[in-house]
């Protein structure tokens, strides 16, 4: 089980579109169990926002956040990912904003070599499409010593 916490300060204004310009903080729950032959990831967190509006649009004085995954290795070097993340809505009452944003990710990792990982998939938001990015692509790499 690993807790993080994380703190923000302003260093923009909402009115240079750089952020809220009030203090924020977060804080979040994350576990992994190995239930052979998948690994599941679930990560549960809280977050509050010094702020109440962001471009005129009032916002949310908090949010929650759930993070599911699994894993699910086909080889010592690739395995397929699936996971969802999910947000309760930013704004208090603002169209769709205001209604919990839902995304899917479907990919891979793939071992490059012993110190050398890919990550990539497609994301799709799910029931709402209105209040998320409608599509996307992830790439990632790390680098283990």
């Amino acid at each position: 089980m690993l807790f993080t916490a994380l703190f923000r300060f302003p260093t923009a204004s909402d009115r240079t579109y750089y952020g809220t310009g009030g203090t924020d903080a977060a804080f979040s729950l994350a576990t992994m169990h190995y239930l052979k032959p998948f690994y599941l990831y679930t990560t549960l967190g809280y977050g509050m926002y010094g702020s109440g509006n962001a471009l005129g649009i009032e916002l949310r004085p908090y949010q929650w956040t759930f993070f599911g995954a699994v894993e699910w290795p086909v080889s010592r070097h690739l395995s397929f990912i699936v996971q969802e993340l999910s947000n309760t809505g930013v704004a208090i009452d603002y169209y769709d904003f205001s209604l919990p944003t839902h995304e899917l990710l479907i990919g891979a990792k793939q071992r490059l070599s012993n110190h050398l990982m890919l990550q990539y998939g497609v994301i799709e938001n799910l029931f709402v499409f209105e209040n998320s990015v409608d599509f996307g692509l992830s790439f990632g790499i790390s680098y283990r010593p």
